[in-house]
């Protein structure tokens, strides 16, 4: 895939994502422009301050599995916003699969956990955290 397709085939998954968190939350999402001009962004925004998570999307065909240089470049992006990590991410005609952080899951349920490991959720479990986490008033 070129280029300029593969940046296509990314945009258009950022927006698939922004409206099944819609779907999933009422929360509006839009794709951050700025990401391509400045390092150690997300690929998704919202104007909800209390969003507790750095969503960074990944729609790669030959990935059949989560990508160690993903956990990477969203911690580092989640560090520099202070939010919790998290990769939303599929491969061609796959599901979509989220990776979240174990400090984030920890934090809530009131727990904390300091470590880099990461476990695989749904969409909806993503929305399910985020959720507990702003009515608790959870963040990072």
């Amino acid at each position: 895939m070129t280029g300029a397709n593969s940046r296509r085939k990314g945009a258009a998954f950022e927006r698939d994502v922004a409206k099944l968190l819609f779907l999933e939350t009422g929360i509006e999402f839009k794709r951050d422009l700025d990401q391509t001009r400045e390092e150690a962004r997300g690929d998704l925004i919202t104007e909800c301050q209390d969003w507790p998570f750095l969503i960074e999307c990944k729609n790669w065909a030959a990935a059949k599995t989560f990508r160690s240089e993903w956990a990477v470049q969203a911690h580092e992006a989640a560090e520099k916003a202070g939010k919790f990590p998290c990769v939303v991410y599929k491969a061609n005609r796959g599901e979509v699969r989220v990776r979240v952080w174990f400090d984030a899951i920890a934090a809530t349920f009131g727990g904390h956990a300091i470590t880099h490991q990461h476990a695989e959720v749904s969409l909806q479990g993503l929305a399910y955290l985020a959720r507990e986490m702003m009515a608790e008033g959870v963040s990072k």
